[in-house]
């Protein structure tokens, strides 16, 4: 639903954005202080499983965040 709903209203301004880091919390500290993301904006850290199967990646964070 988010695809359509961005496709109808393109410059509607998003209110919730993500990004991915290793599962790691000194990288965790270092990215969010990198975008300058305070701790009240972060609305929830969900850990990702490392995979292993066709493009291996290492587990890592989702972070979800208020955007300004």
């Amino acid at each position: 639903m988010n695809a359509v709903h961005r496709a109808l209203f393109p410059n509607r301004r998003r209110l919730v954005e993500e990004f991915f880091t290793d599962a790691t919390t000194e990288k965790l500290s270092a990215e969010l202080i990198r975008r300058e993301i305070s701790p009240e904006r972060v609305i929830t850290i969900l850990p990702v499983p490392a995979q292993t199967i066709l493009n291996p990646t290492p587990r890592q964070f989702r972070v979800l965040y208020r955007a300004n």
